[in-house]
């Protein structure tokens, strides 16, 4: 399994390559951040796309590395969007199936939908209209450190080879160092 850690800046150069794509669409009313994953991406394009009107949708479909479950996906207002411009941000489409859900349950609902994504899984079933860079790699965010670094050693997966993703081994001993056990 491959692994890559974008850093903060890496992260941001993505969304300024990207935002120019977005900007020469159609003028957005409203970005919809899928909850947890998208919320700093949807805040970084809400910025650079100066649409001030954010919603943020809940959804899961992983369980740890490559343990998935259906997806779920919470409650929103649909009224909200009636009518509206609709961009649907979430930081990767993995399997796709998290944007799929939500794209269905907003389509009806808006004047036009459109969907971006930092990160597209190769394997993805979706593609979103938006995306900056497509890869095989688990990606490791900087906003989900922890959660991956858990993740992948109760895969078995070393510190070193996790290290290997670009993340300092002094952070990864530091995140460690935050892990509750069960013991």
């Amino acid at each position: 399994m491959r692994i890559r850690a974008p850093t903060w800046d890496e992260i941001y150069e993505l969304a300024l390559s990207l935002a120019p794509k977005v900007l020469g669409d159609i003028p957005f009313d409203v970005i919809v951040g899928v909850s947890r994953g998208g919320l700093v991406t949807a805040r970084i394009f809400s910025d650079l796309l100066e649409v001030k009107d954010v919603i943020i949708i809940q959804s899961e479909h992983y369980r740890g590395v490559d343990v998935l479950e259906d997806v779920t996906v919470g409650k929103i207002d649909i009224s909200d969007l009636r009518g509206r411009t609709v961009l649907l941000i979430d930081d990767i489409a993995d399997t796709g199936e998290s944007l799929q859900k939500i794209s269905g349950l907003l389509i009806p609902k808006t004047y036009r939908l459109k969907t971006l994504c930092l990160f597209k899984k190769n394997s993805s079933t979706f593609t979103p209209d938006f995306y900056q860079k497509e890869t095989d790699a688990w990606i490791i965010f900087p906003w989900d450190r922890l959660e991956a670094l858990k993740a992948l050693e109760n895969k078995g997966i070393s510190m070193k080879e996790i290290a290997k993703s670009g993340i300092k081994e002094s952070m990864l001993h530091r995140l460690k160092g935050l892990l509750i056990t069960d013991e």
